[in-house]
């Protein structure tokens, strides 16, 4: 139990959801199919249980994954991008329909909220990782890359809802444009092989292209428009929405600035530790992938409190042993002398580093949901009559 995380609880009595969606592909296409599978959901279904069905169809990818391949270095099986394309538009249906499940069930809460976001924080890496298994560069610095921007843009969407208090998805936003490209992409990956990433830009579409783009590997240029998407309209877009709040209350911007370093820090960490001399990373491409997840919905989760409760942007520290492992390997990678104990103790280093994240994410996460249902008087996964929580006493 942390002394923040219990500061100005009474806020959840004030909570109110606020959202723009200015998704075409939402508001014409898809809204119709939401709106037809959330009526075959039963009353009795708790909202937070219809997210949790969205996340066990990642978790299920993952275990077979792993099953069929723990050193992650044979061609993806094409059952299972078949399977990770299913599951991944599963999730994102789920994801969707429960906030509309609260309403059905009249059940919406901060915890709801909460919930929400917080499986979507530990979904980003994880689909990121099924990505990089059915694109075949799982256990390559590409699947790595991949997994590190999922997170970072992550980071910059629960930073953006803290300061704007309204989670702004754009015309083209990850959890509907993006999910459905990186459903079809999955699917893609079955149906072809991942032999496919590996063609250039000419080979696939035409020899007229300009010569710096004809010897661009798919794979690359599906990361470079990745990238190139969250530096040049991602970024952007969620700075400018904190701008105009932070200035219509004529408060300074740079605070909030600097609360997006731990997101570009631990970027900047994976980095260096990846490129690092005899660096372990790639090898143990699952084991990071599972940090990294602990680590990003920790991190998101403890910010989504702040929001809920009115609290100061949280000190951040959870990050702070990746950090420092990049450093220590980066430095004992350039010196000689140093290069074979960076070795020996590089896995036992990853391996205590996922027990640490792991057992902070559980502590934290238990103990706010405990928190907020206690405040609430409500259960996380069961529909019943919410106490009125101003009349209850702390």
């Amino acid at each position: 139990m942390y002394e923040e995380d219990l500061f100005n609880i009474n806020a959840l009595d004030e909570y109110k959801y606020n959202s723009v969606d200015k998704s075409w592909t939402s508001k014409y296409i898809l809204s119709h199919y939401w709106n037809a599978v959330v009526r075959l959901l039963p009353l009795s279904m708790a909202p937070n249980l219809v997210t949790l069905v969205g996340f066990t169809a990642v978790l299920f990818n993952i275990v077979l994954i792993m099953l069929a391949d723990q050193e992650l270095t044979k061609p993806p099986d094409p059952f299972i991008c078949y399977s990770c394309a299913l599951g991944t538009w599963v999730y994102s249906t789920m994801d969707n329909i429960d906030g509309k499940q609260a309403r059905r069930t009249n059940s919406s809460s901060a915890l709801g909220e909460l919930f929400d976001h917080g499986i979507d924080a530990l979904n980003c890496s994880l689909l990121g990782f099924c990505q990089a298994y059915c694109m075949g560069m799982a256990s390559t610095k590409f699947g790595i890359l991949i997994v590190t921007i999922t997170c970072l843009g992550m980071y910059i969407s629960t930073w953006e809802t803290y300061y704007t208090n309204v989670l702004f998805l754009g015309f083209i936003n990850a959890p509907t444009e993006g999910l459905i490209f990186v459903s079809l992409t999955m699917a893609a990956c079955g149906y072809y092989g991942p032999e496919i990433w590996k063609m250039t830009l000419s080979q696939l579409i035409t020899d007229d292209l300009p010569l710096f783009l004809k010897d661009v590997a798919l794979n690359w240029a599906w990361i470079s428009i990745t990238i190139f998407g969250l530096i040049f309209f991602h970024i952007p877009q969620s700075t400018y929405n904190v701008w105009k709040v932070r200035k219509a209350a004529n408060e300074p911007m740079m605070p909030a600035l600097v609360n997006l370093m731990p997101a570009f820090t631990s970027a900047l960490a994976v980095y260096v530790w990846v490129n690092s001399k005899d660096s372990l990373v790639v090898k143990n491409f699952f084991v990071f992938t599972v940090i990294i997840t602990f680590i990003c919905g920790r991190v998101c989760t403890r910010i989504t409190v702040a929001h809920l409760l009115k609290q100061p942007f949280p000190r951040l520290t959870v990050h702070f042993p990746l950090l420092i492992g990049a450093i220590l390997f980066y430095i004992g990678g350039q010196m000689p002398q140093l290069s074979h104990i960076s070795r020996d103790i590089q896995p036992a280093y990853i391996h205590s580093l996922l027990l640490y994240s792991g057992y902070s994410y559980y502590h934290f996460s238990r103990t706010v949901i405990k928190m907020f249902c206690e405040k609430l008087g409500i259960s996380p996964f069961s529909v019943q009559k919410k106490v009125d929580s101003a009349k209850k006493t702390n």
